[in-house]
């Protein structure tokens, strides 16, 4: 079992790093401290108008220098997903209705 033995390859682990070792400075590196994710402000677009005008000026923003692309990505992202929310609520609104056509016109026969 590898439990006992622990402690000691963690410190033999430590003391290569710390004798300059590379592959044991990355191990220890790699196991200890988090690795650093981008991080940025919201993206702020002050627009009305549909979902294309919406897409319009985050590209404006980002071609300004006023967004990161990685910003720009995201609020595309959330636009396009918004986009296929509200095509399937109307979808599944124009199906409802049909079918209640369709259900109106047969118990008419």
């Amino acid at each position: 079992m590898i439990t006992p033995d622990l402690p000691a390859m963690v410190q033999t682990l430590v003391e290569a790093a710390k004798g300059g070792d590379l592959q044991a400075i990355k191990i220890v590196l790699d196991r200890t401290i988090p690795t650093l994710k981008p991080t940025s402000d919201a993206l702020v677009i002050k627009t009305t108008g549909n979902l294309a005008r919406r897409g319009e000026a985050v590209i404006a923003a980002m071609t300004s220098g006023r967004a990161t692309p990685d910003q720009a990505k995201a609020a595309m992202d959330t636009l396009t997903a918004q986009s296929q929310l509200i095509y399937h609520s109307e979808l599944a609104t124009r199906i409802a209705q049909l079918d209640e056509l369709i259900c109106h016109a047969n118990s008419k026969k």
